[in-house]
């Protein structure tokens, strides 16, 4: 079982020194307190429902023998880097923005100074959905089509 949350922190995408995509994420303090609360929510369900043993993702306490050890998560020293997470969907990479130093496209989704490319997936998300993003994806997707179709039949009728 996992804690889905709905991050607040701030994270980059720049090029590695091996020239390769490098993410970092910034966990907020907010963040970093709404993990614990939800591993501690989710653990004591995991309990109430008959564990034995409840494995955690903190690299200082690993795991709880019983109900009655919640309490250590809540007194767990709040350090962000000895958290274990991961994420299955990674938004606002590539996010759109009405102005360019917030962010590389524009409101359509265009990349900006770059002819013909354009972001179609959850990169272009200006921030996260707090949910599973396949939804929003599509519709952006559907919204931003049609009008880079309108852009490409405008430009061809301007270039006859």
């Amino acid at each position: 079982a996992a804690c889905l949350i709905d991050d607040t922190g701030q994270g980059r995408v720049r090029l590695g020194p091996d020239r390769r995509p490098w993410m970092s994420f910034k966990l907020s303090g907010a963040d970093t307190e709404n993990i614990h609360r939800g591993v501690r929510m989710l653990a004591g369900l995991m309990f109430a429902a008959g564990a034995r043993k409840v494995l955690l993702p903190f690299g200082d306490l690993l795991e709880l023998d019983s109900a009655d050890d919640l309490g250590l998560i809540d007194r767990r020293r709040r350090v962000a880097s000895n958290i274990e997470l991961m994420t299955v969907h990674i938004m606002s990479s590539m996010r759109m923005a009405a102005r360019p130093g917030d962010g590389p496209c524009d409101e359509w989704a265009r990349v900006r100074d770059t002819e013909a490319l354009v972001v179609a997936d959850a990169g272009a998300v200006p921030s996260s959905v707090g949910v599973n993003p396949m939804g929003t994806i599509v519709a952006l997707a559907l919204r931003n089509s049609e009008r880079w179709a309108e852009d490409l039949a405008r430009d061809r009728n301007a270039a006859v």
